[in-house]
């Protein structure tokens, strides 16, 4: 089975009141450039990467939203389909998320507003590149 080669991460668009960004994800999977665009609460990284690995893993299936179950058991029905260095990819993917539920928290209790606008400003190029190693 052909795993899934994880190339980009981009924050499209950033809402500092609800903590809420599109972003963007480009992966290589079956040989194909794909992209998703989905929104995201930037709140909980732990959530937040098993949400945009089930995003990612259920691109050509139904996702059936199940409220009773986690994310980490909605994970589990995609975890058949692999995505390349899982782990090293994981772990960067977490860092980049952490950063940027931090930044976005720091943004909604911030008073300092030379700080804010600077955030704002990086939300605006935020990115990951995943490179193979």
């Amino acid at each position: 089975m052909p795993k899934i080669q994880l190339k980009t991460i981009r924050v499209m668009n950033f809402d500092p009141k609800t903590s809420i960004a599109n972003i963007e994800i480009s992966f290589i999977n079956n040989n194909s450039q794909q992209k998703i665009v989905k929104e995201y609460h930037l709140k909980n990284p732990s959530d937040l990467i098993f949400r945009l690995f089930i995003d990612i893993k259920s691109t050509n299936k139904i996702l059936f939203e199940d409220p009773r179950l986690s994310p980490v058991e909605l994970l589990e029905r995609y975890s058949p389909i692999l995505i390349e260095d899982e782990e090293k990819v994981e772990e960067k993917v977490y860092h980049f998320l952490k950063t940027l539920c931090e930044k976005a928290t720091y943004m909604r209790t911030s008073r300092d507003a030379t700080k804010y606008m600077r955030m704002f400003d990086e939300f605006k190029t935020a990115s990951l590149i995943i490179e193979k190693n």
